[in-house]
């Protein structure tokens, strides 16, 4: 059996519709499918839930609550360091990503095989506005991937968040983003026709968006810097990280314009939320219509198809009262352990164990 986990970024449940996502929504009706989704962890971005994912761990263990990391007061990409946590990737698995970012994310080097290879994409790759790999040129690598026969295949699809954050996760572009996406997964389908009955193919997302007005922006750097604030600062859409002994919002962000609420997860480290609309993001950053990170953008997808002992396997978690970006590590150990021995949690395998 090979286990293909596909996660689609930015791509929330409720979007997943007949009229839009065919394909997909097919593969849920004769397979499983959750209509309300899965959840995301928080911050709810791509990083974090990746890290998730690939761990089985909440961020307080991975260590990775936004797309970069705060480490003895440096700021650094969560690429360069990985989850401090075992994964699932091994000899026998392969990650094919849109994102380069994500080799180093979820500890893509430790798989059999990985691309782009060294987390670098190769000249005259189609690429999309953001400089990520085009969801065309991915699917093309995972049908690939799924002639070799792996006994996990690791895929990200970036597109839907693209085409979310410069135009608003609602809008007609980011609509026919989705239609593409799924154009990619009937591509994906036909590769599958001679292993539905052998392979497992379970769909998720990391997180979905949400409209923002691009004149509404926090800039809780500036603030804190203007206020003598001792914190460190990471924006990260409508949620923002703050670290340092002075972290605690109610001492300076009580009455801040936007700012919803925030929240302790864990040592010195705040999550901050931003009102409806509201985004953190400082003056130079480019105007976004759709952003996510905050609670309003927790919805992913849950869809799962293939063989009737892969699927049955996996049904107490679809069938369970919620279904998190960490639960996704327990189906792909079972799911792999049905053809063959699993890679057990806690072994150090598949892990860069950095931090």
């Amino acid at each position: 059996m090979t286990v293909i986990l596909i996660v689609v970024d930015g791509l929330g449940a409720r979007s997943v519709t007949p009229d839009v996502m065919p394909t997909l929504v097919g593969w849920g009706t004769r397979g499983l499918i959750r209509p309300d989704g899965a959840t995301s962890v928080m911050c709810a971005s791509t990083y974090p839930n990746h890290a998730s994912i690939v761990t089985g761990q909440l961020p307080a263990a991975h260590r990775m609550f936004t797309n970069q990391v705060v480490m003895d007061g440096v700021t650094r990409s969560g690429a360069e360091l990985g989850p401090c946590v075992p994964t699932f990737l091994d000899a026998g698995a392969e990650v094919v990503v849109g994102d380069q970012n994500l080799i180093g994310v979820v500890s893509g080097y430790t798989a059999g095989r990985h691309w782009p290879p060294s987390g670098e994409i190769p000249p005259g790759t189609d690429l999309d506005d953001f400089g990520y790999v085009s969801d065309e040129e991915v699917t093309a690598q995972v049908v690939e991937a799924i002639d070799r026969r792996p006994e996990l295949l690791y895929a990200q699809l970036n597109g839907p968040d693209t085409a979310a954050h410069i135009h608003g996760p609602d809008s007609d572009e980011a609509i026919d983003s989705y239609r593409s996406l799924d154009r990619c997964l009937a591509i994906i389908d036909s590769a599958m026709q001679l292993h539905w009955d052998q392979d497992l193919v379970i769909v998720t997302s990391d997180h979905d968006q949400e409209t923002i007005d691009p004149s509404k922006r926090i800039d809780l750097r500036s603030l804190a810097y203007q206020r003598g604030v001792d914190v460190e600062v990471i924006h990260e859409g409508t949620a923002a990280m703050l670290v340092g002994p002075d972290a605690s919002p109610s001492a300076w962000l009580d009455e801040e314009p936007g700012v919803e609420r925030s929240v302790l997860v864990g040592g010195d480290v705040h999550l901050v939320f931003s009102d409806p609309g509201w985004w953190f993001a400082d003056s130079a950053f480019p105007d976004f219509h759709g952003a996510h990170g905050g609670p309003r953008t927790t919805s992913t997808v849950a869809v799962a198809a293939g063989s009737t002992e892969g699927i049955a396997a996996i049904r107490p978690w679809f069938r369970g009262s919620r279904l998190g970006a960490e639960d996704w590590f327990d189906q792909v150990q079972v799911a792999r352990s049905i053809s063959g021995p699993s890679i057990a949690a806690g072994t150090g395998i598949g892990s860069t164990a950095q931090r």
